[in-house]
């Protein structure tokens, strides 16, 4: 267990997945954000053009 811990393989896998991990992170923190709001005000916005046309 201790080699493990000692191999520079786990250090080498960390900070890998340190930039990779907070790389898809942010990425779908926003995305659902802007998705869901971008979905709504596009579909929305689109029918929302056209009731207040008329």
């Amino acid at each position: 267990m201790k080699e493990k811990l000692l191999v520079p393989d786990p250090d080498s896998v960390s900070p890998a997945q340190i930039p990779t991990v907070p790389a898809p992170v942010p990425i779908l923190m926003p995305i659902p954000r802007e998705d869901k709001e971008t979905a709504k005000p596009a579909q929305n916005g689109g029918r929302k053009d056209s009731d207040p046309s008329m």
